[in-house]
C-alpha cells in the first residue's frame, strides 16, 4: 500500500497507543466507527493507524461537503482505490461507466462484489463521514454496512451519529465503536504533548486545571499548551474559551453550521450549568427543548449528557466560557429576565435536588432583582437547614453585609441558628446580640430567637441547668409546631444528660413525629440518635438494636443524616463484637465528623473508634485519636463529653500495664487532685460527667494498688446510681466491684453474684461494653461458663465466643459442600485476607456482587460476621 503521510509522531506530537490498541483488539470487526466532536483528534488517530500494521490493505477518503454529490463520491472513491490499490484486480466499479439512476441497492452490490474479490480483503475507511448527507449516497453506505464483512471492512469517522449505520449493530457485535470520551487526552498524554510543543513539564495543579476547563479535548489541550510554551504558567491561570483560537474555532465548527433559532438556543443556554429540556423552554419561553437537546447531543456539538440524571445536559466548559461571552455582547438587554426566569424555574424543582437550589440562587443574584434573591435565600436556607447543609447557609448568608441581615430577620435567624450547628458559636452569639441590640428579638418572633438561644446553650455548654426550663417553656401549644418540635428535642438532650431516661425516650420519641411532619431530616436523625443512646444507657439493647438496623439501611449515605444514623450504627457494631466491621465504618465516619456535626456524635465516634482500634490491638492509633479529641473538648464548657474522654484514656492506660503511662494520662485529666479535694467523697443528684470522671479515677486507683480506695469509690458510685434509670452504668460498677474482689470471695461465690446479676440486668447488658469497662470481667464470664454454673443462649456464644472462652460450633465439612463453586471461591480469598474490593477484582465482579455472595455464605454456614467465618472455616480446611 502506498500512502504519502508523514510518520505519525511528526503528526501529532503524541502517539495515541492506548487508542490505536483498542483499535487493534476490534481489528476482526466489520464496521468500526470513531464517533468524537470536531477537533477530538478522529483524523490524527486515522493518520497514525495507517502508519501501523493490519491485517488487509486500507483506502482512506477523506471527505468534504463537496463530495455530498453521488458523481463526485464515486469518482474519488475509484480514484482512492486506484492510487492506493494498483491494479491488483480484474475487474473494477466504474462509476463513470455506471448508471446512476439504478437503485441504491443494486449499486452498493455491485460496489461490494468487487471489493470482495479483492485477494487480500480491503478496508474502506471514510473521514468525516457526517458530510454525507445526499439520499442516494446514504442508501448505498446503509447497504454497504449492512455487507460489510471480515473481508470488506468499513472504518467511519464522523462528528455526529450516522442515522444510516444498522439499528442492530452494536448489540449484535458487528460494529465496534470508540466515542467522545475515549478520545480524551490521559495527563499521560497532555505531558507528552507539551513536551512536543516546547512547554516545560505540567505540575499536578496546572495538569488538574488543564484537565478540568478542556475536559481532555485534544484541540482545547493543544491550544492551551501552546500558550503554556509562550508565556508561562500565567497563561493557563487565564485560559477559558475567550482565546482568539478558541474563539476563531467554536465560532467557525459550532455556530456557523446552526441556524438562527439554534444559535439563539445555544447562545442562552449557555447561561445554564446544567440543562435539561424542561428548564429551556421555561428560559427560552418555548416549547420541546427535549427533543431538540437530544438532536444537538447526538451531533457531537460539544453539549454532553449528564450520566448521573437523565435528560440533563452541560456544555463543554470552553465552549460555555465562549457562549456566555458572546450572549453577553449579543443580548445584554436580555439577560435579567433570562436570568429571573432560570432562577424561578430551578427553585420550583429544588425540593427534589438541593443543586438546583444552589443554581436558582446563583441565577436570582445575576438577575439583580435583590427582593427575588433574598426569598430564595430565605426558602433554599430553610430547606438546607432542614436536610442539614450548614455549610451552604454558611456560604451564602456570610457573604451578606450586616445591614442587609437586619433588614431581613429571617435570614439572620438562619444565619445564627446555621453557626450554632456548624459549631461557631462564638460569631452565632455575636449574631444573637445583634439581633437583641436592635429588638429584633421581640413580639411575635420572641419564640425563635429564645429558641435560638437555646439551642447555642445547648450545643455550647451540656452542663446549663437553666436551659430546660426554657425548652418547657417553648412546648406551649401557641408556640409553632416546628418550634414546639425542635425545643422537645433539645429538652430530651437534657432529660439524657440528667439520667432521666423514660423522659428523654418520651420527649425524643413524639420529637421524631413532629420533626418528620415538618421536615426536619437532619434533627430527626438527632432525635433518633438520642432515643436510641437513651435507651442503650436503660439496658434496653434488643430494642435500641432493631431501631438502629432499620433507620441506617433507610438512610442515604449522601444525605447529612446519615452521620447521625452511623453513629448509632457504629456503637452497636461494637457493643454487638463486631470490631472488623465497626472499624470500616468508625474510620469512614472519622473523615466526616467535621465541625457542622453535634458535640455530642463527635465524641461517640472518637471514643467508639479509639475502643474498637484498641481492642484490635493498634493502641498508638487509639491513643492518637484520643488525645486530638482531648484537646477539641478542652476548648469547650464540656464536663460530661470530658468525663467520657477521660475514662476511656484511663481505661486504654491501665490495659497498657504500664505505670508512667497510667500517672501521666492522670494527671492530664487532673485524678489525683480531684482525688485529694474529694470529688467523690459521697454520692449527689446523678450526674454523668461525674460519674464517668470518678470511673476514670477508679481505673487510676486500681493502676496504682490503691484497691481499697477504688471499691471505696465505686460504693460511691453505686449508691449514686441506685435511684437513676441509667442501669446500664449501673450494671458497669456493680461489675467493677466484684472483679476488685475486695472480700476475696470465691470462684463459685463470684459466679454466683454473676449469675444474680444476669438475672437482675438480662444478658443483653452484659454487652462489650461494659464487659470492656470492667477490667476482669472477661475471666469470671469464662469460668462461670466453664463451671457450668451460668448457661448463656446459644446468640450470645456467637457474638461473644472470645469473652467466654469458647467458640461458635465448629462448621461440617458438609456445610462447606453446600457451597457454589464461585462461593468457595470467595471463601478462599477471604481467608487469604482479601477485601471485599480485592476479592471483587479477583473474580471480576461487582462489590455489590461479593457482599451478596457473602451473604449467602454466611446463611449457609451458619455465621454471622466474616469474623466467625474465619475462625470457623479455617479449622475445617
Amino acid at each position: 500500500m502506498r500512502t504519502a503521510l508523514r510518520p505519525a509522531a511528526e503528526q501529532a506530537g503524541v502517539c495515541r497507543h492506548a487508542l490505536l490498541a483498542r483499535m487493534h483488539a476490534v481489528s476482526d470487526k466489520p464496521l468500526l466507527l470513531l464517533l468524537a466532536p470536531p477537533g477530538a483528534g478522529k483524523t490524527t488517530l486515522l493518520q497514525q493507524w495507517l502508519a501501523t500494521a493490519w491485517p488487509k490493505p486500507r483506502v482512506l477518503l477523506a471527505l468534504t461537503p463537496y463530495d455530498d454529490q453521488p458523481l463526485r463520491f464515486f469518482r474519488r472513491l475509484h480514484t482512492a482505490l486506484r492510487q492506493q490499490l494498483g491494479d491488483s484486480t480484474g475487474t473494477w466499479f466504474d462509476p463513470l461507466a455506471a448508471d446512476l439512476h439504478e437503485a441504491p441497492v443494486t449499486l452498493a452490490l455491485a460496489l461490494f462484489e468487487d471489493l470482495n474479490q479483492l485477494p487480500a480483503g480491503v478496508c474502506l475507511v471514510l473521514d468525516d463521514a457526517q458530510c454525507l448527507q445526499d439520499p442516494y449516497l446514504v442508501a448505498v453506505l446503509r447497504v454497504l454496512a449492512e455487507l460489510a464483512s471480515a473481508n470488506v471492512q468499513l472504518v467511519l469517522a464522523s462528528r455526529q451519529a450516522l442515522s444510516w449505520l444498522p439499528a442492530c449493530g452494536l448489540l449484535d457485535g458487528r460494529i465496534a465503536c470508540l466515542q467522545g470520551a475515549d478520545f480524551a487526552f490521559t495527563d499521560t498524554e497532555i505531558q507528552a504533548l507539551g513536551a512536543y510543543l516546547g512547554a516545560a513539564v505540567l505540575q499536578p495543579p496546572a495538569l488538574q486545571a488543564v484537565q478540568a476547563m478542556t475536559q481532555g479535548w485534544a484541540t482545547g489541550v493543544k491550544v492551551a499548551l501552546l500558550s503554556h510554551a509562550r508565556f508561562g504558567l500565567p497563561a493557563l491561570a487565564q485560559f477559558n474559551g475567550s482565546q482568539p483560537q478558541i474563539v476563531e474555532y467554536f465560532g467557525d465548527v459550532v455556530l456557523r453550521q446552526l441556524s438562527a433559532e439554534r444559535r439563539d438556543f445555544f447562545l442562552v443556554t449557555a447561561l445554564l450549568e446544567t440543562f435539561d429540556g424542561a428548564l429551556c423552554d421555561a428560559v427560552l419561553q418555548r416549547r420541546h427543548s427535549g427533543v431538540l437537546l437530544e438532536q444537538l447531543a447526538a451531533q457531537h456539538l460539544f453539549i454532553q449528557p449528564l450520566a448521573e440524571r437523565h435528560g440533563w445536559y452541560r456544555y463543554h466548559p470552553l465552549l460555555q466560557d465562549y457562549l456566555r461571552h458572546r450572549v453577553q455582547l449579543e443580548q445584554a438587554d436580555n439577560l435579567p429576565a433570562l436570568q429571573r426566569r432560570a432562577a424561578c424555574h430551578l427553585a420550583r424543582h429544588g425540593q427534589t435536588d438541593f443543586h438546583d437550589d444552589e443554581r436558582a440562587l446563583q441565577h436570582a443574584q445575576a438577575s439583580g432583582d435583590h427582593a427575588l434573591h433574598w426569598r430564595m435565600l430565605l426558602q433554599t436556607s430553610d430547606a438546607w437547614l432542614k436536610a442539614g447543609y450548614f455549610s451552604r447557609v454558611l456560604k451564602h448568608l456570610m457573604a451578606l453585609d450586616t445591614a442587609t441581615l437586619l433588614a431581613q430577620p429571617s435570614l439572620l435567624g438562619a444565619l445564627v441558628e446555621a453557626l450554632v450547628l456548624s459549631r461557631c458559636f462564638t460569631q452565632a452569639d455575636h449574631y444573637l446580640h445583634l439581633a437583641e441590640q436592635h429588638g429584633l428579638a421581640q413580639g411575635d418572633d420572641g419564640a425563635g430567637w429564645l429558641l435560638l438561644r437555646l439551642l447555642l446553650g445547648t450545643f455550647r455548654d451540656d452542663a446549663a441547668s437553666s436551659l430546660p426550663k426554657v425548652a418547657q417553656g417553648l412546648r406551649a401549644t401557641q408556640v409553632p409546631m416546628a418550634l414546639r418540635a425542635q425545643a422537645q428535642t433539645l429538652l430530651a438532650y437534657h432529660e439524657m444528660m440528667a439520667g432521666e431516661l423514660s423522659a428523654a425516650i418520651d420527649y425524643a420519641s413524639q420529637a421524631q413525629a413532629l420533626l418528620a411532619h415538618s421536615g426536619h431530616h437532619f434533627l430527626q436523625s438527632y432525635a433518633d440518635l438520642i432515643v436510641v443512646l437513651s435507651r442503650r444507657h436503660a439496658g434496653q439493647s434488643l430494642a435500641a438494636r432493631n431501631q438502629v438496623y432499620a433507620d441506617f439501611s433507610a438512610c442515604p449515605r449522601t444525605s447529612p443524616a446519615w452521620l447521625n444514623r452511623a453513629t448509632a450504627m457504629l456503637v452497636t457494631l461494637y457493643e454487638q463484637n463486631q470490631l472488623a466491621e465497626a472499624q470500616a465504618l468508625g474510620e469512614e465516619l472519622i473523615t466526616e465528623i467535621t465541625a457542622s456535626s453535634a458535640s455530642e456524635a463527635i465524641v461517640t465516634v472518637y471514643v467508639t473508634l479509639s475502643r474498637v482500634l484498641h481492642c484490635r490491638a493498634l493502641p498508638e492509633r487509639a491513643a492518637r485519636l484520643l488525645e486530638n479529641l482531648t484537646r477539641a473538648v478542652e476548648l469547650g464548657h464540656y464536663p460530661r463529653l470530658f468525663g467520657h474522654v477521660a475514662q476511656e484514656a484511663l481505661r486504654q492506660a491501665l490495659l497498657s500495664g504500664s505505670s508512667s503511662v497510667l500517672e501521666g494520662v492522670a494527671r492530664r485529666f487532673q485524678l489525683p487532685q480531684r482525688w485529694a479535694a474529694g470529688e467523690w467523697e459521697c454520692a449527689g443528684p446523678y450526674c454523668e460527667g461525674w460519674e464517668r470522671s470518678a470511673m476514670a479515677c477508679v481505673y487510676w486507683l486500681i493502676g496504682t494498688a490503691q484497691h481499697a480506695q477504688a471499691a471505696r469509690l465505686l460504693k460511691v458510685l453505686a449508691h449514686a446510681l441506685q435511684g437513676s434509670q441509667m442501669r446500664v452504668r449501673r450494671l458497669t460498677v456493680h461489675i467493677n466491684l466484684l472483679c476488685l474482689n475486695p472480700e476475696q470471695d470465691s470462684q463459685s461465690q463470684q459466679a454466683q453474684t454473676l449469675k444474680s446479676l444476669i438475672a437482675e440486668y438480662g444478658i443483653a447488658c452484659f454487652s462489650r461494653g461494659v464487659l470492656d469497662e470492667a477490667p476482669g470481667a472477661t475471666r469470671l464470664l469464662q469460668q462461670a461458663v466453664q463451671q457450668g454454673v451460668l448457661p448463656v443462649p446459644d446468640k450470645y456464644r456467637q457474638h461473644y465466643a472470645t469473652f467466654i472462652g469458647q467458640t461458635v460450633a465448629p462448621l461440617r465439612l458438609s456445610q462447606l459442600a453446600e457451597l457454589t463453586d464461585k462461593e468457595r471461591e470467595i471463601v478462599d480469598g477471604a481467608l487469604q485476607g482479601l477485601s471485599n474490593a480485592q476479592l471483587s477484582d479477583k473474580l471480576g465482579i461487582a462489590v455489590s456482587t461479593t457482599k451478596w455472595h457473602l451473604k449467602n455464605i454466611y446463611a449457609k454456614l451458619g455465621v454471622r460476621s466474616r469474623t466467625e467465618l474465619l475462625v470457623n472455616v479455617g479449622g475445617v480446611n
